[in-house]
């Protein structure tokens, strides 16, 4: 008798092998493919375009010490080696500042290419780069070269081949345009106004202020909003939606992490310095760590550039050939955001006329708008399409960027009709010298050079704090604008000339300013930083102050400080508001209201939920079982506030109430802050006018709810890090790709709130949209004083073993070494590449 398979499981069987086999191969030749796109580490190469030779020389996170002769290698070279770290996420950088997306992407991208060009980060790209030092233009003409030295000797990562593009060549105004467009990404104020005009639209001026809260003690913007009263917001609905669209588009190709209909819900950063009398050892101690959107590659990477005239290591943007944050052995400077109100958006009366041209009126004139024809491709289609931007003397008409819909196949658009155009008013227009002034900043040894160079930074809104071993500094940058009338919060009419900006902008003497206080340290982290009677408000976007006040707190907690306990303040996830609302509801009065409405069931888990939360520190991980009750109650709480109302069931206005969050938020001043509201009210029961505490009460019932329902009655399993983790994606990290692109999901924690930010959107789910996208600290008194880290790696190549290899030092804190002194250097960084001009070549 014969045994074993035959027939059709036999052939199945062998079917099943072959796939199996050939899928191994597959990855195989992937595999080996990958590997062939990596930039050596070790050897020697001849590169054309080189004086002289230069090392490059990593350490085991694949970090680079770039050492050349001159500045022209150097620069070079950082363009040579940047590129073989992060080649695809400056060319697709290029691609969304430029508007010219659909090329890569096809025509669903068009839109928001059309934003883009009308926004004009490419012609403020050309406008700074016209401004900039022979030695600046000089420095950026070198890193193009160096960009297009490696693109033509190496072979492409895979990116490249998935979506079909060829990469053009990098132009040394490109690093401008990347420079305009992180400026971009970090401007909250105009998405805001967007937000707002929706919001009015659909819920009145009166009901859609209590969503655009200020601060605190600040009081809410009726007063502001009524400049806009007698307008027909309902006209500038779809508009205002189809922008914030576009714009989340965008932002969220850069960052895949952030929601797309929620781009803008980023506020950024920590940094603090401490002066000698504080510390242990008697020296300055400065740290820095930048909240900026989730996603793999992260925003930052890791250099240090050395030539006789540079010297500098520290974080830099991708594109971008200068150190941005960091230091150079002298001084260490880092950066928060000011929240700077830097954009306003005037509604202009417009007309047509006979022959089609498009006119806005001002102060009793009608004025022909200037126009501009732009050209997109668009991958897939054979023709171009043109569209015509309109500008007004307050800036581009952002409507001829919003469409409802297109025709096939010319891609037409069928715009919305409305009486009034949105103009935007940016200061980055007038001009920007940021990267003469930053390069300035690297070669600075004392704090009044390091002031002086500061003063060159036109548009980028920062608080950057600055140390050398004996003193520390805080000094704002950016132009500040000053109106004519009103705040700026709030979308302004251009046609009356009453709201114009006043010019020249504030001296930047009189900028916030400050040099060895008397407290001993300094501390920002987009908190209101002026007095709130100040004559010129900088910001109507501050957030809430917790993680500031959380770093004063721990700084007053130590009589002397050291670099091992900042950097353990870098991992805090205590939260203020969080500890602050669990006092609250755990006062004795707010227990006995809690508790009077509710009976049965609902009173023993009120008393259970409330029993959880009595003593709660605000420890935002999984440490603490109240974490994720708090976590909860905030998600619950945003939900039964305002997602009750129908209207809120609507894609585009959930989009605009979380655009219009970016910075203190309305979800926090309703539980923190405000105690009537037109929100508290449960619009689904007619027969009651439901108040805070009945809202209160329902928000802990669910949120305690879903805590019995995903974990049980033991709240020793209530684990925040597993409901809040963190998920590394790339822009690719779709389906089967998401395999080789992205990384997670791992135990996350924090809050937007804690130093150690793990931010996501009260109400929407517990997504980490924001979080530390660098840790530095400095300290003075070491030999070597610097360490600092990033949450996934160097490298932005999935086959390099340095895409991923820092984010176990990300999720636990620990540092990594940036050393100055040459012993330290041959030490650690033991990897070297020499670039030799063919002259000097093997």
């Amino acid at each position: 008798m014969k045994s074993g398979l035959s027939g059709w499981p036999r052939r199945v069987l062998l079917a099943l092998v072959g796939v199996l086999g050939l899928g191994v191969l597959v990855l195989a030749c992937l595999h080996l493919y990958g590997r062939s796109t990596l930039m050596p580490e070790t050897g020697q190469i001849t590169v054309e375009g080189l004086r002289a030779p230069v090392r490059i020389m990593r350490d085991d996170l694949g970090i680079p010490v770039i050492e050349a002769g001159s500045d022209a290698d150097l620069f070079f070279a950082t363009g040579y080696a940047m590129a073989g770290d992060r080649l695809w996420q400056m060319m697709s950088m290029r691609l969304a500042a430029s508007g010219r997306l659909a090329e890569l992407l096809g025509p669903g991208a068009l839109e928001a290419d059309v934003f883009m060009r009308t926004i004009g980060l490419s012609r403020y790209a050309r406008k700074a780069y016209e401004r900039l030092t022979p030695r600046s233009l000089a420095l950026l003409h070198d890193f193009a070269r160096g960009i297009n030295a490696y693109v033509k000797n190496n072979r492409l990562p895979l990116e490249f081949t998935i979506a079909g593009y060829e990469p053009e060549e990098w132009r040394p105004e490109d690093s401008l345009l990347l420079f305009a467009l992180a400026n971009y990404d970090l401007s909250m104020n105009a998405p805001e106004e967007l937000a707002f005009l929706k919001l009015a639209g659909r819920l009145g001026l009166q009901n859609a202020s209590y969503l655009v809260p200020i601060y605190p003690d600040a009081p809410l913007p009726f007063e502001e909003a009524q400049k806009l009263a007698g307008l027909d917001l309902t006209e500038l609905e779809q508009t205002s939606s189809a922008l914030l669209s576009a714009r989340a588009s965008v932002l969220s190709f850069l960052a895949p992490a952030r929601h797309r209909s929620d781009a803008d819900s980023i506020p950024a950063s920590n940094n603090w310095a401490i002066a000698p009398a504080r510390t242990e050892n008697g020296r300055s101690l400065l740290a820095n760590d930048t909240h900026l959107g989730f996603g793999i590659p992260g925003f930052w990477m890791i250099m240090h550039l050395r030539s006789p005239d540079y010297d500098a290591a520290g974080v830099m943007i991708p594109g971008i050939p200068i150190v941005l944050l960091g230091t150079n052995g002298n001084i260490a400077w880092g950066a928060t955001m000011v929240m700077a109100d830097s954009q306003d958006l005037f509604l202009e009366r417009l007309r047509t006329r006979e022959d089609g041209r498009v006119e806005y009126q001002y102060r009793g004139r009608w004025i022909p708008t200037l126009e501009m024809n732009e050209e997109f491709r668009i991958k897939g289609e054979s023709e171009t399409v043109q569209r015509t931007l309109r500008f007004t003397r307050h800036g581009p008409l952002l409507n001829d960027s919003a469409s409802r819909e297109r025709t096939i196949p010319r891609l037409q658009p069928i715009p919305y009709r409305s009486r009034y155009g949105i103009a935007h008013r940016w200061s980055f227009a007038d001009g920007e010298r940021a990267a003469d002034a930053v390069f300035a900043l690297g070669r600075s040894r004392t704090m009044e050079g390091a002031r002086a160079a500061m003063a060159g930074i036109d548009s980028m809104y920062l608080n950057l704090v600055y140390a050398d071993a004996n003193s520390i500094g805080w000094q704002t940058t950016g132009r500040v604008p000053r109106r004519m009338r009103g705040t700026g919060q709030l979308p302004s009419p251009g046609w009356n000339g009453r709201y114009e900006w006043r010019l020249p902008y504030l001296p930047f003497a009189d900028q916030p300013h400050s040099i060895d206080p008397d407290s001993g340290f300094l501390v920002t982290a987009n908190n209101r930083t002026v007095p709130a009677n100040a004559p010129i408000q900088m910001s109507h976007s501050w957030t809430a102050g917790a993680r500031a006040a959380r770093v004063r707190e721990l700084i007053l907690s130590r009589d002397r400080i050291d670099r091992t306990f900042v950097e353990q303040m870098q991992f805090d996830r205590v939260s203020l508001i969080a500890r602050t609302i669990a006092e609250r509801l755990t006062t004795e009065s707010m227990k006995e209201a809690l508790l009077a409405g509710s009976s049965g069931q609902d009173r023993e888990a009120l008393s259970g939920a409330l029993a959880l939360l009595e003593d709660f520190s605000g420890q935002m991980d999984r440490s603490e079982p109240a974490a994720a009750l708090m976590g909860l109650l905030y998600q619950h709480f945003a939900r039964l506030t305002f997602f009750d109302d129908p209207i809120f069931q609507e894609d585009e206005m959930r989009a605009a109430f979380f655009a219009a969050q970016g910075g203190y938020g309305a979800a926090v001043d309703h539980l923190l802050v405000r105690q009537t509201s037109p929100f508290f009210d449960d619009v689904s029961t007619a027969d009651r006018v439901e108040d805070k505490t009945d809202v209160l009460r329902a928000a802990l019932l669910a949120a305690y709810g879903e805590c019995l329902e995903r974990w049980g009655t033991s709240a020793s399993r209530y684990d925040w890090a597993a409901l809040h983790p963190y998920e590394y994606k790339h822009t690719f990290g779709r389906s089967l790709l998401s395999l080789l692109f992205n990384r997670g999901p791992y135990g996350g924690g924090g809050d937007r709130h804690t130093i150690n930010a793990g931010g996501f959107n009260w109400g929407q789910d517990f997504r980490m949209t924001f979080v530390p996208a660098m840790r530095l600290v400095v300290d003075f008194s070491q030999p070597d004083p610097a360490t600092l880290t990033i949450p996934a790696g160097q490298s932005g190549n999935p086959f390099s073993p340095h895409y991923d290899d820092m984010i176990p030092l990300f999720l636990s804190g620990r540092s990594h070494g940036l050393p100055f002194s040459n012993a330290a250097i041959n030490q650690q960084y033991d990897r070297v590449l020499v670039l030799s001009p063919p002259s000097t070549g093997q």
